[in-house]
Order: structure tokens, then sequence, then C-alpha cells
């Protein structure tokens, strides 16, 4: 329950930044050991101060109860979704995802939550879910509404390369805690 709490928390992050931030381009958003973290391309280089504002700005979100909304849609479409989104890094997992499958996705990104089978084989469905209105791959399981998220904190603001290369774009890693 606390992993399930946390990943929901690491989405709340994002619509949060989603709304301050529009032009925002998310990477992958996994729990980790005592929290969350996401990879986000952005216009601006985060500042502490920008924690705060991000901070508050979750805590409004949560305060409304969103949902945690599953749609299952073939992967064709959700490339299409996430391309309409102008989310490319989305577009590359979905890409990865139907050529190689979840196994390869896990192995590139680290992340267990982006695809909905263990499967090595490409994937033909896959799962979004929607959160007011940040809209993410994801195959959960989320808590139902915000409100079941508990205390959470932004902690700290890092750089990581996407997909863990040098070689590519060098995102914003947010990463906070919750209990």
């Amino acid at each position: 329950m606390l992993e399930t709490m946390r990943h929901s928390a690491a989405h709340l992050m994002a619509a949060a930044v989603q709304d301050l931030y529009p032009d925002a381009k998310f990477g992958v958003g996994p729990p980790i050991d005592y929290g969350f973290y996401y990879d986000i391309e952005l216009p601006v280089t985060l500042t502490p101060d920008d924690l705060k504002k991000i901070e508050k700005r979750m805590l409004e979100l949560k305060k409304k109860g969103l949902g945690y909304e599953r749609i299952e849609v073939p992967i064709d479409e959700a490339i299409e979704i996430m391309r309409d989104k102008k989310q490319d890094y989305k577009v590359e997992l979905l890409n990865l995802l139907k050529e190689r499958g979840s196994t390869a996705v896990l192995k590139e990104t680290g992340d267990a939550n982006v695809a909905d089978s263990d499967d090595a084989e490409g994937a033909s469905h896959v799962s979004l879910y929607k959160t007011g209105e940040f809209l993410d791959l994801c195959r959960g399981p989320h808590v139902e509404s915000t409100k079941e998220i508990g205390v959470f904190k932004l902690m700290r603001i890092a750089g990581a390369y996407w997909r863990g290369n040098e070689k590519n774009p060098q995102l914003q890693r947010l990463y906070g805690v919750a209990f």
C-alpha cells in the first residue's frame, strides 16, 4: 500500500508540474524507498523555491480528491495521444514497448510501472492513468483518490540523463518523500 501511495504521489507531483509548467515533458516517475521521483524536461531550471510552489499546488490538487482513472487503449492509439500532447519521452517508451516489450522498458528505464505485462514480447495494448488533466503511461496500481496520499514533501532537484545515457538529454529529477 505504501508503494502504491508513493507512486500515486509521483503522479500528483507530475500533475502539479503540468499545471504550473504546461510545456513540461515527462520521462519516468517511479516510487522508491521512502518516496518517489519524476524525471522532467522543463523550459526553466527549477530552484528550491520552485519546489515549494509545486508542493503547494500538489496540496491543492490533493484536497480536490482527484481520482486515478485507468484507461486501456491499443498501443498505437496511446502513441498518437502522447504525440498529440508533445510527450516525446512517452512516445519513445511506447515505441520501445511496442517493439521489444516491458522487459526492455524496465531494463532501460528502471521503472516497472510503465508496462502492463511482464512479457518480453512487444505489447499491443497499454494502460494510461488520468489524474485531473495529467495523463500518463502507467500500469498502476494507484490509490482511489488524491485524498488517500499521506504526508509528502518535495526534497530536492537533481539531473538525470534520459534512460541513463549521457548522450541523451539531461532532465530534472524531482525527489519527494511520502508516508
